[in-house]
């Protein structure tokens, strides 16, 4: 999965060890779940010993019947615990910032600035972020409702335009006219950035 996500925002977080952390909790917690099946005389036996604990008539364990029975077991706790690591590696949870998105999975922590995102789109649960010109990237957001999905997708879009037209703030003691000057742009092309820039700032519609 990882090679999918390449060119997918900055890695700022790279937490390997709780991956491997979560798959032994897992696996722990369903080797000790099938020991307690095993260890439990079914009601139908009528009092006779669980499986985990039959004995032959020399009094060894009934290896036929108890080996194949720990074996099933403990392939079962690991397939839970690949799967269960799997499943929280392919979510998201999409958490927004000033400066852009910080997406967050077991293991892993990805930052996307608003600049860098060229297009975004929900498509059923899941959020399409097409970042520079690379291809579009589907990541789940772990969201069940699709309406969650697009109010977020609306609320980047949001984010998106305030970060591409809000105007610089001047530094301490740096030069205002460096910042109303149009850096190149055409005089309607300036005044139009500034105006967006008041308009969502000050939540004004300015007349033009």
């Amino acid at each position: 999965m990882a090679s999918d996500l390449d060119g997918l925002g900055k890695v700022v977080e790279s937490s390997p060890w709780k991956v491997v952390a979560t798959g032994l909790m897992v696996f722990t917690a369903g080797a000790l779940l099938g020991a307690c099946v095993l260890c439990t005389p079914s009601r139908y036996d009528r009092g006779r010993p669980p499986l985990g604990l039959r004995v032959d008539a020399q009094g060894m364990p009934d290896w036929p019947i108890v080996g194949p029975a720990v074996g099933i077991m403990l392939a079962l706790s690991l397939g839970i615990a690949i799967l269960s690591v799997y499943a929280l590696r392919r979510s998201f949870r999409v958490e927004l910032e000033h400066a852009g998105a910080r997406l967050r999975r077991l293991g892993e922590t990805r930052f996307v600035p608003y600049s860098g995102i060229s297009s975004v789109g929900a498509e059923g649960t899941k959020l399409a972020l097409l970042v520079g010109s690379g291809p579009a990237f589907r990541i789940d957001t772990g969201m069940r409702a699709k309406q969650d999905v697009r109010e977020l997708r609306d609320e980047i879009i949001r984010r998106m335009q305030k970060d591409r037209y809000e105007l610089p703030s001047p530094s301490p003691g740096g030069d205002a006219e460096a910042l109303l000057d149009p850096g190149g742009r055409s005089m309607a092309d300036w005044l139009r950035v500034a105006l967006e820039a008041d308009r969502e700032r000050n939540g004004v519609w300015c007349v033009r």
